[in-house]
This record gives C-alpha cells, sequence and structure tokens, in this order.
C-alpha cells in the first residue's frame, strides 16, 4: 500500500538534503521494480530480504540467475544489520510500524547526536485497518512498549492522517451487476468485501429509470431497491483504485 503522509515525509526529507532508503522485510526484488514510482526511491537505495543469486553464461550471455535459496532475511534483528551490511551507515532517523522493525529503531535510537524514531500505529479501522498487540500479520506489541518506555514519537493513524491513502487520478468507477430474477421478495446487491473500506459514495443506475428511488448508499452495507435486468454501480470517490475501473460484477 502506498500512504500520503509517507510520500510526504519522504519529500519533505529530500527536499532538505536527506537520502532516504526502503528497509523492509519484503523481497528486495518484488519492491525495486516499483517503490521509485511509488516514493521515489531508485532501486539501489532499497533493502530487504533477498535469494541467492548466480552468474552464469547462457547461450554466450551473462545472466544473474536466482537460486532457490534463501541468502538473506531483513526483518527484525536483520533490519540493523542489513542496513550496515547494504547501506554502511546508521540512520539518523527511521520509521516503522511493527515489532519487526523495533531493532531497527533501537539501533537507530542509540546513535550519538540527534537521532529520531517513530512508530505509526494502524488503529484507523474505518479507513484502513486497525491491528497491533494481537494481530497474527503486522503485530505490534513490544515496539509500542518500548516506544513509550523510550520516548519515542507514536503517530496515530487514527488521529494524525488527515489523509491515508493518494489521490488516483480517476475520479469514478462503474460496475456492471447482474442480478438474479426477482424472487418477488426484492433481490439485493450486496457491495463487494474489498470495497467495504473505501470511504466513497454509491450511486445505483437500473437501466428502465435514470435511477433507482433511494438507491443512494454507502459502500459499506446493501444496496437497495434493484429488481430485475442490468444495473450499474458508479463509486465515487478519490480513493477508488483504479483497478476497478473495467471490474464486472456478477451477483
Amino acid at each position: 500500500m502506498i500512504y500520503q503522509p509517507m510520500v510526504e515525509l519522504l519529500g519533505y526529507l529530500r527536499a532538505n538534503s536527506f537520502k532516504t532508503f526502503v528497509v523492509s522485510g519484503g523481497g528486495v526484488e518484488f519492491m525495486r521494480p516499483w517503490v521509485e514510482k511509488a516514493y521515489g526511491i531508485p532501486p539501489e537505495q532499497v533493502v530487504g530480504s533477498s535469494a541467492k543469486l548466480s552468474f552464469e553464461l547462457r547461450d554466450g550471455k551473462p545472466v544473474i540467475v536466482k537460486l532457490p535459496e534463501l541468502d538473506f532475511v531483513n526483518d527484525k534483528a536483520g533490519k540493523p544489520v542489513g542496513i550496515q551490511k547494504f547501506i554502511g551507515r546508521r540512520p539518523t532517523a527511521t520509521f516503522g510500524n511493527s515489532d519487526g522493525d523495533r531493532q531497527m529503531l533501537e539501533w537507530t535510537a542509540a546513535g550519538s547526536g540527534a537521532r529520531f524514531a517513530l512508530i505509526v500505529h494502524h488503529d484507523d479501522a474505518e479507513r484502513e485497518w486497525a491491528y497491533d498487540r494481537k494481530s497474527n500479520v503486522g503485530k505490534l506489541d513490544k515496539a509500542l512498549d518500548e516506544a513509550n518506555a523510550k520516548g519515542w514519537t507514536i503517530v496515530s493513524m487514527k488521529d494524525d492522517w488527515a489523509t491515508i491513502f493518494p489521490p488516483t487520478k480517476m475520479k469514478s468507477a462503474s460496475f456492471d451487476l447482474k442480478l438474479p430474477p426477482d424472487s418477488g421478495t426484492g433481490n439485493r446487491g450486496t457491495v463487494p468485501s474489498d470495497l467495504q473500506r473505501i470511504p466513497t459514495t454509491a450511486e445505483i443506475f437500473h437501466p428502465q429509470r435514470r435511477q433507482d428511488p433511494g438507491a443512494n448508499a454507502e459502500t459499506k452495507g446493501l444496496m437497495p431497491g434493484l429488481r430485475r435486468g442490468r444495473a450499474s454501480l458508479r463509486v465515487i470517490g478519490r480513493e477508488v483504485p483504479e483497478l476497478y475501473a473495467s471490474a464486472r460484477l456478477k451477483l
């Protein structure tokens, strides 16, 4: 995911002569192709987990081959090691959001001179997701305790971020909904589960009517008023992912 405050922070740091890096537990070959476009960080400034590589000549041409063997895990205690191994300098500031970042934050904060350690707390269930101590993914427990004990900065996504996701170029998306025959009880179309977290407004249009009366609905919940045939759901909002533009949903 791309977060607007991250984009703004990275731009601010670079404008003030800081060099920025991505240090992630994710696969480095996975991240390098898109991080520069998303965050302005070039591939050589991405540190991540990696598999072993091999140099080979194939048909007389030199190639780098990815082997089915793990080389380096850039997570937890591996993150400060990865920073030293691939960057060679202790950071001035680091930003994390889980226990997997704890050792990296410790390593940064322990340096001499001015240092800055920050944790983003995913606590906004309405606009994103809320998870911390009991989560199976991205668990934030020990790092949160340490942040409070050592005075690291804790940012609440719910309280401190006015915007979470960057605005997309597309302002709306359309969906064709194929509804089953009317059973006489009034069939209803259900909003797709992966759209339910997008804070937008849905307008439902029936082919026989310009707009079904009372069909305006939030994307959370049911879409009322649809009976037979085909209809379109137009989702209006700047946070609608572009991949939904050509989606066709059958209910």
